[in-house]
């Protein structure tokens, strides 16, 4: 088959695609990296406008005439290559909006790809409608929304996570599920918010390339190395106060026994050379 996977999130398209290459498919993997990840990708878009003076710019612009012209220029070079996103068997999106920018961009380019291909699929392995509304409900004891309920960040902080509950991504996320052949979560908390949807396929695991994992020996010299890696933008949401508060009261009682190795906000090759040294990694508290 021919596969288009669109977007990516910590790598998972990337492990999907060499999977489904070494089963024999053709496979083309189109996504903006993951912001400061910069995972690979057949065809990478790039963000414009997101930092030093062009973002304030941009942001000037968005003030003045309500556009935003980070999601026009991913728009523009997205259809630059419209040929090159024609005829696939399935399309896969890694989200209800695989490139993060304004609802009514995302829906002309996934209007596009249904229109052009033959199935279209989504992914729910982060932050949507489903999981968003069913936290903002309450309907879990605690979610990535835990720390906009307990006050320790503003609502303008935790947009990313709130703006799919605003009308413009209600209507993208009724518009993809309208569309859609069907929805795959790829965890329990994804899972949970979908169970009974006519269209949810089931819960399939990320995927996991094996062969690029090295067995590393498990040898504990004189100190227990503790990984904690920080993604400055996502501190709260993923608890990391919750680890750093941990942390401290280990290093004060076991100083002499435990090292503590933090890296905050690095590319995902340094990530991993960072903690393959580690014996305890610490990720995230909260699901979604």
């Amino acid at each position: 088959m021919r596969i288009l996977l669109v977007g990516e999130y910590s790598r998972l398209h990337n492990s999907l695609k060499e999977g489904l290459q070494e089963l024999g498919h053709k496979v083309t993997l189109v996504s903006t990296g993951d912001q400061f990840k910069k995972f690979p990708s057949d065809i990478l878009l790039n963000r414009r406008y997101h930092s030093g003076f062009s973002k304030k710019i941009k942001v000037g612009i968005y003030k003045m005439f309500g556009i935003d012209i980070t999601s026009i220029s991913l728009k523009n070079q997205f259809f630059s290559y419209k040929e090159e996103f024609k005829d696939f068997d399935v399309v896969q999106l890694i989200n209800e909006s695989p490139f993060s920018i304004a609802a009514k961009e995302e829906r002309e380019m996934i209007s596009f790809l249904k229109n052009n291909n033959k199935k279209l699929f989504l992914l729910s392995c982060g932050a949507d409608y489903s999981s968003i509304k069913y936290a903002y409900d309450k309907k879990l004891r605690y979610s990535t929304l835990s720390p906009f309920f307990d006050g320790k960040v503003s609502e303008k902080d935790s947009d990313p996570a709130l703006k799919y509950l605003r009308p413009e991504f209600v209507s993208l996320h009724k518009f993809i599920f309208e569309e859609m052949n069907g929805v795959i979560a790829s965890d329990l908390d994804y899972h949970i918010p979908l169970k009974g949807h006519e269209k949810y396929l089931g819960l399939i695991p990320n995927p996991i390339n094996t062969s690029k994992l090295k067995q590393l020996p498990f040898i504990v010299d004189n100190k227990i190395i503790i990984f904690h890696g920080i993604n400055r933008g996502n501190y709260f949401k993923k608890g990391n106060d919750y680890f750093e508060a941990a942390l401290r009261k280990i290093e004060d009682k076991y100083h002499a026994k435990v090292e503590i190795i933090t890296v905050e906000s690095v590319p995902y090759s340094e990530y991993i050379s960072a903690y393959n040294s580690a014996h305890i990694l610490l990720d995230q508290v909260f699901f979604v």
